[in-house]
């Protein structure tokens, strides 16, 4: 890996833990492109609105080998500003501000299939633009970049705007006014901006929260408990309702692992009425992993003024749904997930322009490769693990396509990626889209059918993170161990401990066809 060049999208914690792990194997010419003017990603100050805090502890957001500061709690969820501050200090440790460039946004990648390499244009602060390359490998590491609002039908009168910008100055403005305000959408981040509406001290009476299906949640405290023996066995519970579907989720609400706002806290415990519970657990594809603590599910189940409903067009005061119903509101506030900014570059394969559907819209292969442009390898799709800890995987993983197996056609890369059981998309995250609870377990099938990890590393993975608490690195056994072993790629990407099952893919991992040529650590 000495010898490649490699280009990383983003400096998230994701791009930051990539590019740090891409530089502790050996990569030597690295850049980091990140539009902002700092680290951070989704944690950056113009990115996050008013009251983010992690979903998750602080130990599972962590960097590999970078613990947080000694005076942060490791147990309990840091704010954003916390976690961005976090990142800043991972970016000097690891020695990345020197790679970096920063105010700079990447608006096109354009493939060379000769060289098998692609140059990357490049808008600085000041709007001009430049190449730079050519790169062996780019790695775009955004998963929620995009805020991402649907376009409606109709003009509308007052100020619209996504959940990612409601920042302390705009809740301020909306204290000194009695504005009506509705909040779309059933996601966390609508349910954050609820939260910050009453946080902020302004009147529910004023709010109207409308989603058209309602998610469900996990209570933080309950994933991530105190490891006490109580807790432990209760995690060992939910750890066998993965891959159970319904029935699994049903197991989750027993346990008082689940939740949803869709529900009167007035009535008897949900555990006493099992047709309320079989409806919650039929709507299992509404969980998302997200997470809400106690103070959060307070707020969200006391809200009165909740509409099931969906919005088809604009009227001048509102929201007209497609029942008919309008709601007026001075503002309206959009809860509705992200894209990842995939979508808003331009792509070019020897020199004719390729459609940005054919890249943002089709399925990858391995759950990372974009058959298109096969040096492009997207990380937010490799979701193998929460926080940093996928990047120091996917570090790995990218230099194995890279540098160690043989280039493989792209009509190869098309009929795997279309044959996955979980099929995703750089455009928008698998957080995003709906069926969570069921595509996770896919995911990882998939990947290990194709032997990128072994067929005990989900399961440990998950086991660590429910029952023990604990949050360790996925370790890939992709790479060569001895720099003189033979490079005959069929006999040393298969990882360690998977039996018969290598032998029986042999054949058909010889029968791949790939393209002419060597890898690029070769050449």
């Amino acid at each position: 890996p000495e010898e490649i060049r490699v280009a990383v999208i983003g400096a998230g914690w994701g791009g930051c833990q990539i590019a740090a792990r891409l530089t502790e194997r050996g990569v030597a010419a690295l850049e980091i492109f990140e539009a902002q003017d700092d680290v951070g990603g989704t944690w950056h100050p113009h990115q996050r609105h008013e009251g983010l805090h992690l979903h998750t502890p602080a130990w599972a957001a962590a960097f590999v080998g970078f613990a947080p500061a000694a005076g942060d709690a490791h147990d309990v969820r840091p704010s954003g500003a916390g976690v961005f501050e976090y990142i800043r200090r991972f970016a000097e440790h690891a020695l990345l501000r020197g790679k970096m460039r920063t105010s700079a946004h990447v608006e096109a990648i354009a493939y060379d299939s000769r060289g098998r390499t692609a140059m990357l244009t490049v808008r600085d602060k000041g709007g001009e633009l430049a190449e730079h390359g050519p790169f062996d490998l780019v790695v775009h590491t955004a998963l929620a970049s995009q805020p991402f609002i649907p376009h409606l039908p109709g003009q509308y009168s007052g100020t619209s705007m996504h959940s990612s910008q409601l920042n302390h100055k705009f809740l301020l403005g909306l204290l000194e006014n009695d504005a009506r305000i509705v909040v779309v959408g059933g996601s966390k981040s609508a349910c954050d901006a609820v939260v910050a509406l009453a946080e902020a001290g302004i009147d529910s009476a004023r709010v109207t929260w409308l989603y058209r299906q309602p998610y469900q949640f996990c209570k933080v405290e309950r994933f991530f408990h105190d490891r006490s023996w109580v807790s432990a066995a209760r995690g060992y519970l939910v750890y066998n309702a993965f891959n159970m579907g319904m029935v699994g989720w049903l197991l989750m609400w027993l346990l008082d692992y689940a939740w949803s706002y869709d529900t009167d806290p007035w009535e008897l415990p949900l555990r006493l009425q099992p047709h309320a519970l079989w409806r919650l657990a039929s709507e299992y594809e509404n969980f998302h992993f997200g997470q809400v603590d106690a103070a959060a599910r307070a707020i969200l189940s006391s809200h009165r003024d909740k509409v099931r409903g969906n919005p088809v067009e604009w009227s001048e005061g509102g929201l007209v749904l497609e029942d008919g119903l309008e709601l007026r509101a001075e503002v309206v506030i959009w809860g509705t997930g992200y894209r990842t900014g995939i979508e808003q570059m331009r792509f070019k394969r020897d020199g004719a322009r390729v459609p940005t559907d054919q890249v943002s819209d089709r399925a990858v292969f391995e759950h990372a490769v974009v058959p298109k442009i096969p040096v492009l390898i997207t990380a937010q799709t490799f979701f193998i693990a929460i926080g940093p800890v996928r990047g120091h995987a996917l570090a790995d993983y990218a230099l194995y396509h890279t540098c160690v197996r043989p280039a493989l056609s792209e009509n190869t890369m098309i009929t795997v990626a279309e044959g996955h059981q979980c099929k995703q998309t750089p455009g928008q995250h698998l957080l995003f889209k709906p069926g969570f609870w069921l595509n996770l377990p896919k995911l990882y099938w998939d990947l290990v059918s194709r032997m990128i990890i072994s067929t005990n590393a989900p399961g440990k993975h998950i086991y660590d993170l429910i029952v023990r608490c604990t949050l360790n690195r996925f370790e890939l056994d992709l790479l060569p161990k001895d720099p003189d072993m033979p490079r005959d790629w069929v006999d040393i990407i298969a990882p360690q401990g998977l039996g018969d099952w290598n032998k029986l893919n042999r054949a058909y991992l010889k029968d791949e066809l790939h393209e002419p040529g060597t890898c690029q650590q070769a050449r």
